[in-house]
């Protein structure tokens, strides 16, 4: 595992932290940081996907909640 930063996920999606290769390119495996256009999401990714406690920021509102494959599961807290 390795720390990467600003690694180009796809036009305009970086993303910021732990990271293995899989031979071909980084993908997102550890604590990190996503950075898209409208948010942020930082948590725990598992193969590029966050997996376990997240926090999303849409910089108008934030959740914070479990996710699972990507998606928050419906527990956790908006405001």
């Amino acid at each position: 595992m390795e720390e990467v930063r600003d690694l180009i996920i796809s036009e305009g999606i970086t993303y910021s932290g732990a990271a293995e290769f899989d031979g071909n390119k980084y993908v997102p495996n550890g604590v990190g940081m996503m950075k898209y256009a409208n948010h942020n999401e930082s948590g725990v990714f598992q193969n590029g996907k966050l997996n376990g406690v997240a926090y999303l920021n849409y910089h108008d509102w934030m959740n914070v909640g479990v996710c699972s494959n990507g998606k928050i599961n419906g527990r956790g807290l908006k405001v």
